[in-house]
Order: structure tokens, then C-alpha cells, then sequence
């Protein structure tokens, strides 16, 4: 199984509800999109912690972008499915998010 920890520092707030907490989280990251198509489920990050988590049904590019050396690349979105639980090992992965995003796969 593969995830995504994406922050949501700027965008979350205490006591939004899961559907408002998937709209925050669900767009705009600076991978590829043969990377978001790798994951299995996004987890939230507030403040260096996981929050929610929801099963990834699809990666689409969205129609913002990231700078790069090679110029600009579109940002990726996901579909996410309804909220699981959070898994024992997504709280103790190291949480170094390069650009608010961190992925690890067969986690």
C-alpha cells in the first residue's frame, strides 16, 4: 500500500468537517502524475501530524503549476473516496513534506 501525506497547514481548520477538510486537501500538489497514480490513499498533515486520511480514486492534473527547472509543470488533484481510519504506521513516519507533499510507497 502507497501513500501521500499532503499539508494542510494553510489551508485547514480545527473543526471542519471531513467533506471540508477533502476539499483542502485534495488538489494541487507538485508531483507527477504518474506518481499520484502510484498512491493509494492521502493523508492530511496539520501541524506535523496526520489528521484524516481517504482512499485515492484517481489522479487527474488540476489547472494549477509548479516552477521547475525544466519550466512549469501542472500541479496534481485526486478523487478521494469517503474517510478511513487512520493506520498505526501513518503516525509514525517521518514527515519530511518537500513542498507541503511527501509520498511512500509499499508503507
Amino acid at each position: 500500500m502507497s501513500v501521500i501525506f499532503v499539508s494542510v497547514n494553510d489551508t485547514y481548520r480545527p473543526g471542519m468537517s471531513y467533506d471540508e477538510a477533502a476539499k483542502v486537501a485534495h488538489a494541487a500538489w507538485p508531483i507527477t502524475l504518474a506518481t499520484g497514480r502510484k498512491v493509494d490513499n492521502l493523508v492530511a498533515v496539520y501541524k506535523g501530524v496526520p489528521i484524516m486520511a481517504w482512499p485515492i480514486l484517481g489522479a487527474y492534473k488540476s489547472e494549477e503549476t509548479y516552477e521547475t527547472n525544466g519550466g512549469p509543470r501542472p500541479r496534481i488533484a485526486f478523487s478521494l473516496g469517503g474517510t478511513i481510519p487512520l493506520r498505526p504506521e501513518w503516525l509514525s513516519v517521518p514527515l519530511n513534506l518537500r513542498r507541503g507533499v511527501m509520498y511512500a510507497l509499499d508503507i
